[in-house]
């Protein structure tokens, strides 16, 4: 089956919401939910809600954090009937930046569950001095029908030899990381950066921010 649908980057339509909510303590709340990343966007009759569960595999519901070298996403088709799931991550980080990536299209049969790993020095977007977060986008296709929506966010951080990821939930990162803020001038964090290249850049967000004011909008 052709998916018929591109790909978008999910600045286009939330622009920095995500990262505002992400690193500020003064926005973080504990109503911070999954309706937060979930879309309207709803097409054909009778399409459920969540046709495929996207849940990050781990204990991620107290104020501890795993730490780790990879992260695992299973997603559970639901339905009874066939599915095909085009799947990307979103990474959102500081100063506004996220990044969306395309991962594979999937077809899942009634009842049929998988995992996707990531290994986390492959993240697009890593700090160790600030939290960022990683959202399974879905946009799934049944017969006529789609439904197009996120997973719960999964936040992190890096070991400052960017060796391990620290992962942890909303409860860790509001009581236990400062609401994102890990350590550093938390007005100009260190950030690596994948670019188009598959190459990383460390740098401070401030020559970030110079750097993204002086592209042409």
């Amino acid at each position: 089956m052709v998916n018929n649908r591109k790909l978008f980057k999910l600045n286009t339509i939330f622009g920095g919401v995500l990262c505002t909510i992400l690193l500020s303590p003064f926005f973080i709340n504990e109503s911070f939910s999954h309706d937060t990343f979930t879309s309207d966007s709803l097409s054909g009759d009778s399409a459920p809600l969540d046709p495929v569960k996207a849940v990050w595999v781990g204990e991620y519901d107290s104020v501890k954090a795993e730490r780790s070298n990879e992260v695992v996403l299973q997603l559970t088709n639901t339905t009874e009937e066939s599915v095909v799931v085009t799947l990307s991550f979103v990474y959102a980080g500081a100063l506004n930046k996220d990044i969306e990536v395309e991962d594979d299209f999937i077809e899942l049969k009634p009842g049929e569950e998988l995992q996707r790993s990531i290994m986390a020095k492959d993240f697009s977007l890593q700090s160790y001095q600030t939290s960022s977060s990683i959202i399974a986008h879905l946009f799934v296709e049944l017969g006529d029908r789609t439904r197009d929506y996120f997973s719960k966010p999964l936040y992190y951080h890096f070991t400052p030899n960017y060796k391990e990821a620290l992962l942890y939930g909303s409860d860790a990162l509001i009581k236990t990381f400062n609401g994102g803020f890990i350590g550093g001038d938390m007005t100009n964090p260190l950030l690596m950066i994948k670019d188009d290249k598959d190459s990383y850049k460390e740098q401070f967000s401030s020559a970030l921010a110079n750097e993204q004011s002086k592209k042409p909008r």
